[in-house]
């Protein structure tokens, strides 16, 4: 058997371990990657992701070691790697959720900056509009991840109900680009009420 597809099955077989442990033969490596599995599980909890999916991380997991398989890396131990890969990904996964975090704050601290019901209420009327003047696609959007609070994987999936097939990481990019035009809308209408 060539070396690839050596390191590509030792690398399936330990994925699949991590997926469902029960079916490894050796008790070694069952024991192996029931604390592996553990491990991812109790990083994402570490790094509060509770809606991210254990199962997630592994898939994020096998994408990148297949990629580096097949770019002609060896994996000479899958358990170490995917150990390290997955705390990566964990990582990753947090930082993007920061960031989600802080537009979606910046959104509310456009609408409500001080305590001034007027204000509240004429900037709640400024958010409406520049809603209302972002295109279709904007405005569903972020309707599915602000208003709705649903996870990129749940906004994916929403989508493709309607079909409209994205990635996550499309689906993300395409948020962030419509909370920047939704920011620059909101402070381009509230100049031009605010110097009327």
């Amino acid at each position: 058997m060539p070396q690839r597809e050596h390191a590509k099955k030792s690398f399936d077989s330990a994925i699949k371990g991590l997926a469902n442990p029960k079916h490894i033969s050796d008790l070694q490596d069952r024991k192996s990657s029931i604390v592996l599995a553990r491990f991812i599980r109790r990083t994402l909890q570490q790094f509060h992701l509770g809606q991210v999916e254990f199962y997630d991380v592994v898939h994020e997991v096998y994408v990148r070691g297949t990629k580096l398989i097949a770019s002609g890396e060896d994996i000479k131990n899958p358990g170490a790697w995917t150990r390290v890969t997955a705390y990566n990904v964990i990582r990753e996964m947090s930082r993007k959720q920061q960031k989600e975090q802080a537009n979606s704050e910046l959104i509310e601290s456009q609408v409500a900056p001080d305590n001034c019901e007027e204000t509240k209420e004429i900037e709640l009327n400024i958010l409406k509009q520049s809603l209302q003047d972002l295109s279709e696609k904007d405005r569903q959007i972020l309707e599915l991840r602000f208003f709705q609070n649903l996870t990129w994987k749940q906004v994916v999936t929403h989508l493709a109900s309607s079909e409209e097939i994205l990635t996550e990481a499309t689906a993300r990019q395409r948020g962030n680009r419509a909370v920047r035009r939704l920011k620059k809308l909101f402070l381009s209408i509230k100049t031009n009420k605010l110097s009327a």
